[in-house]
């Protein structure tokens, strides 16, 4: 579905390379990685730094701050905005953002 796609996809301006591309997917990933880090190590808030901003402008040109929180009425909200509308969408991909993430390391 190329709306879907489209939705999905920013171009970044850059001066470094031709063409470069953002997509709602680098920016959502980042956000858990943040906040699940400041979660277990608080001093670290705002020391952590990733490739891309939290903005993400969706197709119709709307920028959107995706910024997890712990709140995934908050989140749904942020990403049905980024998403154009879709809710669904938005619900499931909320729904993974915290979904339990424990990791077992021996």
């Amino acid at each position: 579905e190329k709306e879907l796609f489209e939705s999905l996809v920013e171009e970044k301006q850059t001066v470094y390379v031709q063409q470069d591309f953002k997509t709602l997917a680098d920016v959502l990933i980042q956000s858990v990685v943040n906040y699940y880090i400041v979660k277990q190590y608080p001093p670290f808030k705002d020391h952590i730094y990733g490739e891309e901003s939290d903005h993400f402008t969706n197709s119709q040109g709307n920028v959107i701050t995706i910024n997890v929180n712990g709140d995934i009425e908050d989140t749904v909200r942020l990403l049905t905005m980024a998403l154009n509308g879709q809710l669904n969408l938005a619900q499931k991909l909320a729904k993974h953002v915290y979904e339990d993430m424990s990791v077992d390391i021996e």
